[in-house]
């Protein structure tokens, strides 16, 4: 997690907020992506208002917004096939009875960065970048709620910021 924030201002004037626009990128059929969407919205919502922030898109004190995506990473790799006459040898086919097989590892890296932007300057003042790999993708797409809480709870987690 790495978190950067405007020392200069007293983030303990800012009680109201409202949402800006979010932006999400996946490799998703739609309907997946706006689930992914609402928990991250929800997850932001949450613990905004468990530190006692009021969402107020009239009279906001700054505006949430996030960014987020995920990056495929896959991996392959071969065995030695010891069973070729001319001799062991990274193969990934064989001419020899057997073969060797093909180890194949898919992951995705998700990144998501949580934006506040005062509401008067319209300046970032302060944001939160989190990631995490995603070793069973459908998994974590299937228990999103979850995944979205666990990484909101992480990016806000100092946030306000405490005076110095």
């Amino acid at each position: 997690m790495q978190t950067n924030y405007d020392k200069g201002i007293d983030f303990s004037s800012c009680k109201r907020y409202g949402w800006g626009k979010n932006y999400l990128i996946t490799r998703q059929f739609p309907e997946d992506q706006a689930r992914i969407d609402k928990a991250i919205v929800d997850a932001i919502n949450r613990q905004l208002q468990a530190k006692g922030l009021v969402r107020d898109e009239e009279h906001l004190d700054f505006v949430v917004l996030y960014e987020g995506g995920g990056l495929s990473n896959i991996q392959t790799g071969g065995r030695m096939d010891f069973s070729n006459p001319r001799g062991p040898a990274w193969t990934y086919s064989s001419d020899s009875l057997g073969g060797s097989s093909l180890d194949v590892w898919a992951s995705v890296m998700g990144h998501l960065q949580v934006l506040v932007v005062d509401a008067k300057s319209n300046t970032v003042v302060w944001k939160s970048h989190v990631s995490k790999k995603y070793r069973e993708p459908n998994k974590a797409l299937a228990n999103a709620e979850k995944e979205a809480d666990q990484l909101i709870k992480k990016a806000l987690k100092d946030f306000p910021p405490k005076r110095r």
